[in-house]
This record gives structure tokens, sequence and C-alpha cells, in this order.
């Protein structure tokens, strides 16, 4: 039996979410149907959050056929390794320092320090899922960020106590 495709959203016939970010949170929205009664229309949450580890899910059981429909190569390009699930930390030596008062001293910039936010943040995270208690997996999110781009529109920008 073939399928019959609605002409209203085309492709699989599945209706299509809106995805927008605020910050660094992704959020979901369907459309509420038109046509149909009030009890589907409960259903379907106006706007969620979209955790990072749901993105990676569905990335991860895309089909290749999918990828190549999509123009990615499934042995170059798979959408989960476009998301950072392991961060590579340069060594101290390679780090880069500043000279203070014309060479006399050197400090470290903030380069230095943030790899010790992540890593705090990372414990932090680990314990409170251990513990049972609520993530802070946003504290987390906000120092890999910044540590990538400390530009972010709407995000305030990590400073250390020098500034």
């Amino acid at each position: 039996m073939p399928i019959i495709k609605s002409p209203r959203t085309g492709g699989c016939g599945h209706i299509q979410p809106q995805i927008r970010n605020e910050g660094l949170k992704l959020f979901v929205q369907y459309k509420k149907p038109k046509d149909d009664d009030d009890e589907v229309k409960s259903l379907q949450p106006d706007k969620r959050v979209i955790a990072p580890s749901e993105v990676y899910t569905v990335f991860k059981k895309m089909v290749d056929s999918d990828l190549f429909l999509l123009g990615l190569s499934d042995a170059y390009a798979r959408p989960e390794w476009m998301i950072l699930t392991v961060l590579p930390i340069p060594p101290p030596p390679v780090r880069s320092s500043i000279a203070v008062d014309g060479g006399a001293m050197w400090s470290e910039d903030g380069l230095m320090y943030k790899p010790g936010d992540i890593i705090k943040a990372f414990v932090n995270v680990r314990r409170c899922e251990t513990e049972g208690a609520s993530a802070h997996e946003q504290l987390l999110q906000f120092h890999v960020a910044t540590y990538m781009d400390n530009d972010i529109a709407g995000i305030p920008q990590a400073l250390q106590k020098s500034r």
C-alpha cells in the first residue's frame, strides 16, 4: 500500500517543528493543527527545551540513506560527530603566557584558567548524577561555549578576577 503524502507538509507527512535558540538553549515548537480537535492540540507542547543528549541521540539514529539526502558522507561527516563529546585541552606548556611589566613577570591569560573551570563543572555534573540531584549541565555548557567563543550573543562574557 503506497504512502499518501499530505500536500501541506510534503516529505514524509510528519509535522515538522520550528527550532530556535536563545543563548545556549535550543527550543522546539510545533505549530498547532487547525483542523484537529482540542484533545490533539493539548498533546503537543507549545515550546520546550531540547536537551543536547536528545539531539545527539537523534543524530546517532540517522541512517545512511538520510545522510545521502542531506548531502553528508556517512564515512566522513556523520552529524553526531558535530557535537562535542570529548574536549581536547592543550597541556600547560603549549598554552599562552603573557608578559607583564615589560617582561619582568609572566602571567597566565584566561585560557589557562578556563580548562580548570570546565573540569570543576564536569565533576559537579558527575557528582549530581550519582547523588540523583538535579544536574548542572548549563554551567558546564557555559564554560565550554565561552572557552570556544567568549563573544556569543545573549550570553555574558566569562571574565577572570583581573578582567
